[in-house]
């Protein structure tokens, strides 16, 4: 599963052309956001998107920190290829995570970004996270984790409740977001 950012490309169409809608498993999407989810997945991690089956898009995502709204698409990959970041200012790691280490409430906790301005008051973002043993992120290993937070922790928590795998989790348990 891939939750790729960026916005719409002219060659991803027309998300309103009522003639460029497919028709998915979890109902009709518009193709400009399969198209853009895609394309956007291979710009930053080098992914083969004919290994992909699309399955369907979940309901428009707010990102707070940009004010953009985001459709996110998801798939089964099918056929998996190498992947790994190719654009290091849109990724920083790119790594498989097995589900039951996403839904274990010991690995959970909610993470929070505080943004200081001079000229205006302070911002608190929170967002799901995920603590991910290096471990599995990295074949040799290391006594680190790895926290996945903010958009992605957002539609990680959104797919797992939707799937019905979710399981509680100490949401009061707030943490530093991982900067840097």
């Amino acid at each position: 599963m891939a939750f790729p950012g960026g916005r719409l490309d002219p060659e991803d169409g027309d998300p309103e052309d009522p003639d460029d809608v497919l028709q998915l498993p979890g109902g009709p999407v518009a193709a400009a956001y399969v198209r853009a989810a895609l394309r956007e997945a291979q710009e930053e991690t080098g992914l083969d998107p004919s290994g992909i089956e699309i399955l369907g898009a979940l309901p428009k995502a707010p990102v707070p920190v940009s004010g953009h709204d985001v459709t996110p698409v998801v798939g089964w990959w099918t056929r998996p290829s190498a992947v790994d970041v190719v654009d290091h200012a849109e990724s920083s790691l790119v790594f498989r995570v097995p589900v039951l280490d996403l839904v274990d409430p010991d690995r959970r906790h909610t993470a929070e970004v505080t943004r200081e301005g001079a000229n205006r008051p302070t911002l608190r973002h929170r967002s799901p996270a995920f603590r991910v043993p290096r471990q599995i992120t990295d074949p040799v290993g290391g006594a680190d984790e790895v926290v996945v937070w903010g958009f992605t922790g957002i539609l990680l928590d959104r797919v797992l409740e939707a799937a019905g795998w979710a399981r509680p989790w100490p949401k009061d348990d707030v943490r530093p977001a991982p900067l840097g």
